[in-house]
């Protein structure tokens, strides 16, 4: 769960920007100097923003502080989005890691340990989705997680007053290991900039995006789910997940 986790939730949070998804939000206001806007506003306005996208891609930082280490977990890497279903998240440093999700496929590529994970489902189309629960219609998000602009005020980040988006799981699967995921957006582009993920064991794991491109040429090999040639492969079918 450690290496998946950030991307289920960056890959949940990327469902929100789907024109059409639903937003299950309750209606406090984020008040700032400069900023007001309620939960709903700020759905609208992300999901308007939605219809503009045709790929986005950037760079992350990842910090994860956990109780069982000293020091902080540190990494940085790419991602690419492909809406609605392709998405590739690729660590970089300190260990190469890669995960493409494609349709109905997921490839899991450890390149350092020569190793990778296929995983394929016979009913097809938004694999990750429906491993994540944001796959489906409105109902089924919204049974998943509750949306939510945060009363408290809003970071500042590198000088820039970022709306406060708070994303709570709804289902005792999911609340068994998350708590709850804060989204800072920035409202000049409507595109996140931070995630703090809040685990039920008080773990914490912080993703910087930066660099983000829109509607940027992405190369369709990215999206590829071959496993290279040579590695050792282990694949799965149906229910059973890499």
């Amino acid at each position: 769960m450690n290496l998946m986790l950030p991307i289920v939730v960056m890959w949940t949070f990327l469902q929100i920007l789907v024109p059409g998804a639903p937003c299950s939000c309750a209606q406090e206001v984020q008040k700032t100097n400069e900023l007001s806007f309620t939960a709903a506003e700020v759905a609208t306005r992300i999901q308007a923003k939605a219809k503009s996208l045709r790929s986005l891609s950037g760079k992350f930082q990842q910090v994860k502080l956990t109780r069982f280490l000293v020091s902080p977990m540190e990494s940085q890497g790419t991602f690419h989005w492909q809406p609605p279903q392709n998405f590739c998240w690729e660590v970089t440093q300190p260990a190469p890691f890669r995960l493409v999700a494609k349709g109905d496929a997921i490839l899991v590529h450890y390149p350092d340990l020569n190793r990778a994970y296929l995983h394929r489902h016979p009913m097809g189309g938004g694999l990750l989705g429906q491993i994540t629960g944001t796959a489906g219609d409105a109902e089924a998000f919204e049974r998943s997680y509750n949306l939510q602009v945060a009363p408290e005020e809003a970071d500042d980040f590198e000088h820039k007053t970022l709306i406060h988006f708070r994303m709570e799981p709804k289902s005792s699967n999911q609340s068994r290991y998350l708590k709850r995921i804060d989204v800072l957006i920035n409202p000049d582009a409507w595109l996140p900039q931070k995630i703090v993920i809040w685990e039920s064991n008080d773990d914490r794991t912080t993703i910087l995006l930066s660099d983000l491109v829109e509607n940027g040429p992405v190369p369709e090999s990215i999206f590829s789910v071959e496993p290279p040639a040579g590695v050792d492969l282990q694949q799965f079918q149906g229910g059973k997940q890499p």
